[in-house]
């Protein structure tokens, strides 16, 4: 199984398709789970790679933010009569300011 695809403590989850009200809605993973839970194919997982807590908090506080859901908004498509796709490519390239660690504490 591609490792990619299991989830992580720490990972962030967020939906890939949905409506536009549930654009911008994240979920922080805080355990880790057996070797083969994975996400469903419609999620997308943002994954902290320096597996820091405070670190994915941070994150998950970022990107759970106004600003942050209005860019997210403005990359997603509408498929279909009531969902919406959030173009991953898209999702990559925002750029995240991070402050030092003690700051995000």
């Amino acid at each position: 199984m591609n490792d990619s695809i299991l989830l992580d403590k720490g990972d962030i989850i967020t939906p890939a398709v949905t409506s536009l009200d549930n654009v911008g809605k994240f979920g922080l993973i805080e355990k880790n789970f057996d070797e083969h839970t994975t996400a469903g194919g419609f999620v997308f997982i943002i994954r902290n790679i320096y597996k820091n807590d405070m670190l994915s908090k941070f994150l998950l506080y970022y990107l759970s933010s106004e600003n942050s859901i209005n860019k997210l908004k403005s990359i997603t498509k509408k498929s279909g009569s009531a969902f919406y796709n959030i173009n991953k490519e898209l999702l990559k390239s925002i750029i995240i300011p991070f402050p030092p660690l003690q700051e995000q504490e």
